[in-house]
């Protein structure tokens, strides 16, 4: 999606929302809901987003089937 930004929005997009720029900094106990179906949060991505928080400070929940949204995550 971000193929069709504009290259100063895409920029302003990296600056302040990728998630790239903050994960290495959290200090608090994170959970990570994903599901295989979720076609917005791929796998490869989800674990290179987890990878970065240490590893005491992230439990992941991976479940069959799950599409995207809060919801089906409960």
């Amino acid at each position: 999606a971000l193929d069709k930004v504009a290259p100063d929005h895409k920029e302003t997009w990296f600056r302040f929302w990728d998630a790239s720029r903050y994960l290495s900094q959290v200090a608090c106990p994170v959970l990570w809901v994903n599901g295989t179906t979720d076609h917005f949060f791929w796998l490869p991505a989800w674990q290179q987003s987890y990878r970065e928080i240490p590893p005491d400070r992230r439990t992941l929940c991976l479940r069959v089937n799950m599409p995207h949204g809060h919801p089906p995550a409960g």
